[in-house]
């Protein structure tokens, strides 16, 4: 597991880390309210000997699980675990914020990074964080590939804080940082 920051801390293996396994995966299921999650997929992602934390986030293995519908798939991944005790809102101006947004989130590609130092410049949001019952939260990408004419891909992130899994603020951070992108094929247009 790669560690961001300066200080790492292993969680035990024993029955109150289990705990918070499980916390993080019906939090998950709270959530994620547009797909079937599968907790078997995530369970070894975030089973209490692979979980560490470090001063704030610690990047997840890539792995999503995905789901396909005919010309559609779904797919979520979990990509940082974030130590709620760790977490400090840094103060960010609303236009600075804005105008980093407006750069780095929208004219690059989906950056866990660039969301993640986002997300502390959100004082509700850290309070939030700072408040949870749980030692951790979770952000991640949601995504889906719509292969009709042409292909739409939408992502956004997800941002799963246990025990407010279902606040309108998280979901308006989301809807905020949210991406679409729509691939015309040219022959397709010609052949229509």
């Amino acid at each position: 597991m790669i560690i961001t920051g300066n200080m790492n801390i292993t969680i035990n293996t024993n029955k109150s880390d289990r705990r918070i396994t499980n916390q993080l995966l019906d939090s998950i299921e709270k959530h994620v309210t547009f797909m079937h999650v599968d907790r078997k997929h995530f369970i070894d992602v975030l089973s209490p000997e692979k979980i560490q934390a470090s001063q704030r986030f610690s990047v997840l293995p890539n792995l999503a699980q995905t789901i396909s519908d005919g010309s559609r798939e779904y797919s979520l991944s979990l990509r940082r675990l974030i130590n709620n005790s760790e977490v400090r809102y840094n103060g960010t101006s609303e236009f600075l914020r804005n105008t980093y947004n407006t750069f780095s989130l929208k004219f690059q590609s989906y950056s866990s990074t660039a969301l993640a130092e986002d997300l502390m410049s959100d004082s509700y949001l850290v309070a939030l964080m700072q408040g949870s019952s749980s030692p951790f939260s979770l952000l991640g990408k949601f995504t889906s590939i719509d292969s009709g004419l042409g292909t739409t891909s939408k992502s956004r992130p997800v941002l799963i804080i246990p025990g407010y899994e279902t606040f309108k603020e998280t979901y308006d951070w989301e809807k905020m940082h949210a991406r679409t992108e729509k691939e015309i094929k040219i022959l397709d247009l010609i052949c229509i």
